[in-house]
């Protein structure tokens, strides 16, 4: 038996034509060919070293769009404006 809903031919689209444009994500890429290092949008990043109350602390996750940081010894995450930067997870030396 037939499919009422279904008359004549049954036109089907590609897989992935259905995906609207802002869904669909960007590659950026370089004169070479060759993607692009992701931009960071955040100061503080993961493994990146950090002195807060005196004591010497990773970070872990950046949160709130970079308003709250999560350290690696603390349960709660602290104000990114409490904290001094050390040494970026990169091994750069800030003074």
């Amino acid at each position: 038996m037939e499919n009422p809903r279904c008359i004549g031919e049954v036109n089907q689209q590609p897989p992935g034509a259905d995906l609207s444009l802002q869904r669909r994500s960007i590659v950026l890429q370089n004169t070479d060919g060759l993607p692009l290092m992701p931009t960071y949008r955040y100061p503080l990043q993961p493994w990146d070293t950090v002195i807060f109350k005196g004591k010497r602390y990773f970070v872990k996750e950046v949160q709130n769009k970079g308003a709250y940081i999560k350290l690696d010894g603390l349960a709660k995450p602290v104000k990114t404006s409490a904290v001094k930067l050390l040494y970026y997870g990169k091994g750069l030396c800030v003074l």
